[in-house]
C-alpha cells in the first residue's frame, strides 16, 4: 500500500510538469456516442522469413536481416500479411473503419558490417516518398484494392528521425466496408514500403484496421481515436481521455488500444500507467503476455492472449506491437461512477518506441449519451481520410530550466592552442541504457599573441577547400550579449551561419566510404542530452574551442581566419564561457557530414557537435 501511495504521489507530481515528445501531437481523430463496441486487427510486415512465423523472443528487430513478409503467391505484391476480423453476429453497422500502416524506411536495403568492435550500415538513401501512402487492401473473398492514404508522419522530414526515418500512414475505408458482401474473415495489406536488411537501430513495420460498428449493447459507449507521432525515450508521454461521463451504477466495462513501432521483446523497462486523477487511482497496465516493465515488446495480443489468427502468426513481430485490453475492475478501479476524464502515460528507460495510435472505449451514462450522441467527431468518408473536424492539440511548454552540462578534458594535440574533448559519451552497445555523465569545464592554458604566431605544425597540413570557407560579403551586425574589454576591437558578427551549405560542399572533400556509412557514433551524438544555453538560437553547433576568456576567444578566432576559416562565438552567460562555432543547423545529417569535412584539416580535427537547445531528454522516467 506504501509503495501504491508513492507511485501515485511520483505520478501526479510529474504530470502536472511533463509534456509530450511528439513530433506530430496526438490529436482526437473520431468521437463516437453510439450502442456499439469496436475491434482491431493487424500483422508486421517485416521478419526473418516471409512465409514462416518468427518465434525466438530472445532476439531484437536490430539483429535481424529483414524480408518482406509475403504470404500471397501475387507477383504483382512484394510484401503482403493477413489477420482475420470477426464481428458479433448481431451487429448492425459499421460506423468507421480506418487502416493504419507505419515502418521505418530510410533504405530501400540496408547493409552492415563490423569493423573494429563497431557496426557501420550502409544503403542508398530514399529520396522519393510519394509511394509510402500507397497500398493494397483485399477484403474477404475479393480482390486487391488501391488505397491511397494521408501521410500523418514522415520522419525523413525531421532532423531528430533522419537515420532511420519512420513513417505513419492511415485511410478511411469505411465506404470498403459498407459496399463489401463479406465482413468476417480474412484481410490482407499488401506493399507496405520499408527498409529491407540492416538500419542502425533496426527497421520494422506493420499495420492494422480499427472498426467500430453499431450493435444493440446493453450500454451506451464513447470511444475516441487519436493518432500522431511520439518518440517515447527518456521523456514520459502523456495523453488525455475525457468528454464522457462513465455509467452512475455498476461496473463500465473499459477497453483501450494501442500500436507503436520498435518496442522490443529483449528489452525492459517500459511502462504504461493509466490515472485517474479525480478519485486518485493509478495502475500500471500489463496482461499475460505483456509485464508492466515490458508493455510494448513485439507483440500483437487481445487481452491475456496473443493474437494467432493471422498469417503469419509470429509471437515476435520484431519491433511492431498491437495492444488491445480491457480495463481490469478490481477493488482499484480506475474508470469508476464518478469518471470524466483519465490520463495515460508511458515512459521506457532502456528500449524507445514510437507510439502512432490509441482508442479509449467505454460505457457511460445513458442520460449523457442523450445529450451528446449529435456531438460525434467523425472523418469524412472517403478512402483518402480527410479529417473534417479536430481536437486543437494542446502546445508543449518550453521547459522553465535545463541544466548547463560542462565538458570534459580533451586529449592533448600537438597544436599549441589547448583543447576540450568532444562531449559525447563513449560508444556503448545498441540500446543499451545510458547514464548521462557531466561534463566538466577545464580552464584553458594561458594563450597569447606570441604563441599563435609561433604556431608550426609537426606534419604537413592540408587546407580546407575553397568551397567550405566562409563568405568575407555578409552583413555585419553587432553581438549584444558579449562584453568586450575597453580598447578591444569589436569582431563581426555574420548573418546566420555564414557558410553556403549543399551537399555538394561535403561531397567534394569525403571519400566514398566517409559518406555512405551512418555508424553508431551518428546515432550517438544524434541522441546526445541538450545543453541549454539562453539567447542562443537552436540547432547543432560544430564547435571548435570552449574559453572562459573573452581576449583568448578573439585571439582563437583570429588564428582560424589566417588559415582560411571564419567563425562565429556565443556566450553562456551563467558559466562565463565563450563557444567558438563553425557551423550550426538543424538539420542534424548536414552538420554531421559537414564535420567529416571539416576535420579533414589537422588543425581543425578534434572540432565536435553540440546540441543547443534542441530539447530530447529532458525529464527522466517517472
Amino acid at each position: 500500500m506504501k509503495n501504491q501511495l508513492w507511485l501515485l504521489f511520483i505520478v501526479f507530481s510529474v504530470l502536472e510538469n511533463v509534456h509530450a515528445q511528439e513530433a506530430i501531437p496526438f490529436k482526437t481523430q473520431n468521437e463516437f456516442y453510439i450502442y456499439g463496441d469496436a475491434t482491431v486487427i493487424g500483422n508486421n510486415i517485416l521478419s526473418k522469413n516471409a512465409t514462416q512465423p518468427f518465434n525466438d523472443q530472445s532476439v531484437v528487430n536490430d539483429d535481424i536481416d529483414m524480408v518482406f513478409v509475403d504470404i500471397d503467391k501475387d507477383q504483382s505484391t512484394f510484401s503482403s500479411s493477413s489477420a482475420n476480423l470477426k464481428l458479433p453476429k448481431n451487429f448492425t453497422k459499421i460506423k468507421y473503419a480506418a487502416l493504419y500502416w507505419s515502418a521505418t524506411y530510410s533504405y530501400e536495403q540496408g547493409y552492415r558490417q563490423e569493423t573494429n568492435g563497431q557496426f557501420l550500415f550502409q544503403g542508398k538513401r530514399v529520396r522519393n516518398r510519394n509511394e509510402i501512402s500507397k497500398v493494397k487492401l483485399k477484403l474477404p473473398n475479393g480482390t486487391y484494392k488501391n488505397i491511397n492514404g494521408k501521410v500523418i508522419f514522415d520522419g525523413v522530414n525531421d532532423t531528430a528521425f533522419t537515420l532511420n526515418s519512420p513513417y505513419v500512414c492511415m485511410a478511411n475505408v469505411t465506404k470498403l466496408f459498407r459496399n463489401a458482401n463479406t465482413l468476417n474473415g480474412q484481410y490482407t495489406v499488401a506493399n507496405i514500403k520499408a527498409t529491407k536488411g540492416f538500419v542502425s537501430g533496426g527497421s520494422a513495420g506493420g499495420w492494422l484496421l480499427y472498426v467500430v460498428y453499431e450493435a444493440p449493447t446493453k450500454n451506451p459507449k464513447y470511444i475516441t481515436t487519436y493518432n500522431g507521432f511520439a518518440h517515447v525515450s527518456g521523456t514520459p508521454v502523456r495523453l488525455k481521455f475525457k468528454n464522457f461521463k462513465s455509467l452512475e451504477k455498476g461496473d463500465a466495462k473499459t477497453a483501450l488500444t494501442f500500436a507503436a513501432l520498435e518496442g522490443d521483446s529483449a528489452l525492459k523497462e517500459d511502462e504504461c500507467i493509466i490515472v485517474n486523477k479525480q478519485s486518485k487511482k493509478v495502475a500500471l497496465l500489463s496482461t499475460n503476455n505483456r509485464p508492466r516493465n515490458n508493455f510494448f515488446n513485439s507483440t500483437i495480443t487481445h487481452n491475456d492472449n496473443l493474437f494467432n489468427e493471422r498469417k503469419p502468426n509470429s509471437e515476435n513481430t520484431l519491433g511492431f506491437d498491437i495492444i488491445s485490453m480491457d480495463l481490469s475492475n478490481n477493488s482499484q478501479q480506475i474508470v469508476d461512477n464518478t469518471t470524466t476524464e483519465v490520463e495515460m502515460a508511458f515512459n521506457t528507460e532502456s528500449d524507445r518506441f514510437y507510439l502512432f495510435f490509441t482508442a479509449f472505449q467505454t460505457e457511460i451514462s445513458k442520460v449523457f449519451y442523450e445529450e451528446n450522441k449529435e456531438n460525434a467527431i467523425v472523418e469524412l468518408e472517403e478512402d483518402k481520410g480527410k479529417i473534417i473536424v479536430e481536437a486543437k492539440p494542446k502546445q508543449i511548454k518550453k521547459p522553465k530550466k535545463v541544466r548547463v552540462k560542462k565538458e570534459k578534458k580533451r586529449k592533448p594535440k600537438k597544436i599549441k592552442k589547448p583543447k576540450i574533448k568532444e562531449t559525447v559519451a563513449k560508444s556503448k552497445s545498441k540500446k543499451e541504457k545510458e547514464k548521462p555523465q557531466p561534463k566538466i569545464f577545464v580552464p584553458k592554458k594561458e594563450v597569447t599573441q606570441a604563441s599563435i604566431k609561433e604556431y608550426k605544425p609537426d606534419r604537413e597540413e592540408k587546407p580546407l577547400p575553397i568551397w567550405l570557407k566562409r563568405k568575407e560579403t555578409e552583413a555585419v551586425t553587432t553581438e549584444d550579449n558579449i562584453y568586450r574589454p575597453e580598447g578591444l576591437k569589436t569582431p563581426p558578427k555574420r548573418s546566420k551561419s555564414g557558410l553556403v551549405l549543399n551537399r555538394e560542399n561535403y561531397e567534394k572533400v569525403l571519400t566514398k566510404e566517409d559518406y555512405v556509412y551512418e555508424t553508431q557514433s551518428f546515432k550517438r551524438v544524434l541522441n546526445q542530452d541538450p545543453t541549454y544555453v539562453e539567447g542562443v538560437e537552436k540547432g547543432y553547433y560544430i564547435i571548435a574551442d570552449v574559453l572562459s576568456d573573452l581576449d583568448e576567444a578573439i585571439l582563437y578566432q583570429n588564428e582560424l581566419k589566417k588559415r582560411g576559416v571564419n567563425s562565429r562565438l556565443f556566450k553562456d552567460t551563467p558559466n562565463e564561457k565563450y563557444y567558438v562555432y563553425l557551423y550550426n543547423s538543424e538539420n542534424f545529417y548536414d552538420v554531421f557530414m559537414l564535420r567529416k569535412a571539416f576535420i579533414k584539416s589537422l588543425f581543425l580535427e578534434d572540432v565536435w557537435i553540440l546540441n543547443i537547445n534542441i530539447y530530447s531528454k529532458i525529464i527522466k522516467k517517472i
